[in-house]
C-alpha cells in the first residue's frame, strides 16, 4: 500500500489533486501517518468533510468518513471514521475504528480508538481496543475489552454491568 509523504503542513492540495491521489490508491497524510485515509477497497467509498464545511444533522456511510471541518449530530460508518487535526464532532460516533486528532464531544462506540496527541475527546467510549498517544485529553467514562464495544450500537450485559473506568488523561497548556 502506497503512502504519499509530502510536507502536508505547509502545502495546500487542490480537491482534483486529492481525488487523483484518492483514485491511485494512494493514502493521503493530514497530521501524521496515523490519520492516513485508508485505501479504498474495490467498492467501498471515502467521504470527506473538509475544513471549510459544517454539517448539521446526522452522517451515515457504509465506507469511511473523514471529518476536517465541523459536524454537529451523529455519525454512523461501516468503516473508519478519521477526525483531522482541525476537525470537530459534537454527537456520537458508532464505527468499526474511530481515529481521532481533532475534537469529539459526545460518546464513541468503536471496535478500535485510536487517539492522537493532538486529540481532545470529552463523553463515553466503549471500545474492543483503546491507543490513547502522550498528550492526547480524554475525559469521561472508558469501557475496554472484547466486550466493551457490544454489537457495534449496544453495549452487552456483561459491559453494562461492569463498573467503568473515569480517565482524565492528558495536558492542555
Amino acid at each position: 500500500m502506497s503512502v504519499l509523504r509530502a510536507g502536508w503542513g505547509r502545502r495546500r492540495l487542490s480537491g482534483r489533486r486529492v481525488v487523483q491521489w484518492v483514485r491511485r490508491g494512494l493514502k493521503l497524510p493530514a497530521g501524521g501517518p496515523r490519520h492516513d485515509l485508508p485505501r479504498a477497497a474495490s467498492g467501498a467509498s471515502i467521504s470527506l468533510i473538509g475544513a471549510a464545511m459544517r454539517v448539521e444533522g446526522d452522517l451515515e456511510a457504509s465506507g469511511t468518513i473523514r471529518i476536517d471541518g465541523v459536524v454537529l449530530g451523529n455519525v454512523r460508518a461501516g468503516g473508519q471514521v478519521v477526525i483531522g487535526p482541525l476537525g470537530q464532532l459534537q454527537g456520537d460516533l458508532t464505527a468499526s475504528a474511530a481515529l481521532l486528532a481533532g475534537r469529539a464531544c459526545g460518546d464513541i462506540v468503536a471496535g478500535r480508538a485510536e487517539f492522537d496527541a493532538t486529540a481532545a475527546f470529552e463523553g463515553t467510549l466503549s471500545a474492543a481496543r483503546l491507543r490513547i498517544a502522550d498528550g492526547a485529553s480524554v475525559n469521561g467514562l472508558v469501557r475496554t475489552g472484547s466486550d466493551a464495544a457490544g454489537r457495534l450500537g449496544g453495549t452487552s450485559s456483561q459491559a453494562r454491568h461492569r463498573p467503568a473506568l473515569a480517565v482524565v488523561a492528558g495536558h492542555r497548556p
